[in-house]
């Protein structure tokens, strides 16, 4: 499914794309745009009627930024989960600097 929000002409919001095998496994993925700046992706996996992955970012664009978070399969249960956060600086018009910061964290 594709929906009729848009910022551009060759974008439109959201997007809802899925995949189910025969074994009734399913990959699923939601990308919406909330504002022209900010941007959410969901993607999950389901196998034998349990949730196997799960992984949400969120995107932020500046006038000469962009700046990224993401978690990877948080299970509040058994305390585990990854952080990932990115940022990205337009230095000229031709360069730009950025930095990655990941943390995994586990039972253990």
């Amino acid at each position: 499914y594709v929906g009729t929000k848009q910022f551009g002409p060759s974008e439109a919001f959201p997007v809802l794309l899925g995949d189910i095998d025969p074994s009734g496994n399913l990959n699923a993925n939601v990308i919406h745009q909330f504002t022209p700046r900010i941007r959410c992706k969901f993607a999950s996996q389901i196998q034998d009627s349990k949730l196997t992955a799960a992984q949400l970012t969120t995107d932020y664009r500046g006038d000469d930024y962009t700046a990224s978070l993401t978690v990877g399969n948080p299970n509040i249960f058994n305390n585990s989960g990854v952080f990932v956060g990115h940022y990205l600086q337009s230095v000229t018009d031709h360069i730009a600097l950025g930095a990655e910061l990941a943390y995994q964290y586990g039972p253990g």
